[in-house]
């Protein structure tokens, strides 16, 4: 394996974002100021969605278990807590809740969903995604250096 040293990984304090040094939040990759350009005009818009979703995804309980954490110990699952993570996965989350497979219940049965939810995560959630693709549309338009 080579010579690596043990490295003993700091106490998680719960914390999935944290500000660094520079005043930046971090980890950046996990946010669209890293995929997309500072000039992009949709950015604060995407920004207003996202966050429309992540509240409604919140209130439906799905970040209970779409976390690192992974509490409920499934083989494959889908991270939704960061902006990055929702965009790549919002056509199959949106799949997903609108044909009732989500959410599940602690032994992997579908849970109903209040009807109100389901429709505010369903909007919010195509919100989302269309305001995503006017962001990666204008990126396509207009590349950068």
């Amino acid at each position: 394996r080579g010579p690596y040293a043990h490295v003993t990984p700091p106490v998680f304090d719960g914390n999935w974002q944290w500000t660094d040094a520079n005043g930046q939040l971090q980890p950046h990759a996990s946010l669209f100021s890293a995929n997309f350009s500072p000039a992009n005009p949709v950015l604060p818009a995407l920004d207003v969605a996202y966050r429309d979703f992540a509240l409604n995804i919140r209130q439906g309980t799905c970040v209970s278990c779409h976390t690192p954490a992974n509490r409920a110990q499934m083989d494959h699952l889908v991270l939704l807590q960061t902006p990055m993570h929702a965009s790549g996965e919002i056509d199959d989350a949106l799949k997903m809740v609108s044909q009732g497979d989500m959410p599940r219940d602690d032994i992997g049965n579908r849970k109903p969903l209040d009807p109100i939810l389901r429709d505010a995560i369903l909007k919010s959630g195509a919100t989302f995604r269309d305001v995503l693709a006017e962001a990666k549309k204008w990126e396509a338009d207009h590349p950068q250096p």
